[in-house]
C-alpha cells in the first residue's frame, strides 16, 4: 500500500507497521488475524467535506472506504450505509444552508420535526511571534 499524506491528517509510522496486516485483511473482507488500529477519521472527513478542501476521490460511500485503506485504518464509528431509504410520498425532507448553519425539517403525516446543526470551524492559528 503506497504511503500518502493527508493534510491535517497524521499516523505514526510505528502503528501502520504494527497494525497494517490486520487492517488490510479487514478492509479486504476478509476476517482481521489481530487488533485492527481503528480511527475516528470522520471529525477530520466532515471538516474537509465542509470546507470544501476534501480531495474528490474520498467523495462518497466509496470514498470514505478509500480514505480508510490508503491511511491503514479500520472505520471506527461512521460506516457507510449498506441500507437505502425509501420513505412513501408523504414524508417530505427540506434542508437550508445558511453560513455555518444547516437546518433540516422532516414532515410527516404523524408531525414535523426540525433540527439545525451547526459547523463551528478551527481557528486559524497565529504566526509564531505575533502579539495580537
Amino acid at each position: 500500500m503506497r504511503e500518502k499524506p493527508l493534510s491535517g491528517l497524521t499516523r505514526s509510522a510505528g502503528g501502520r507497521r504494527e497494525y497494517a496486516r490486520a487492517n488490510d485483511r479487514e478492509l479486504n473482507g476478509k476476517t482481521p488475524d489481530g487488533v485492527a488500529w481503528c480511527a475516528d477519521l470522520s471529525w477530520w472527513y466532515f471538516a474537509q467535506k465542509q470546507q470544501g478542501t476534501l480531495d474528490p476521490k474520498y467523495e462518497g460511500d466509496e470514498g470514505y472506504l478509500r480514505l480508510h485503506r490508503e491511511t491503514g485504518t479500520g472505520i471506527y464509528l461512521y460506516a457507510p450505509q449498506v441500507w437505502k431509504e425509501s420513505p412513501d410520498a408523504t414524508v417530505r425532507t427540506a434542508a437550508a444552508r445558511d453560513g455555518n448553519l444547516t437546518r433540516t425539517v422532516i414532515s410527516t403525516p404523524a408531525g414535523t420535526i426540525a433540527g439545525v446543526t451547526e459547523y463551528v470551524p478551527t481557528p486559524t492559528p497565529r504566526p509564531t511571534g505575533s502579539t495580537t
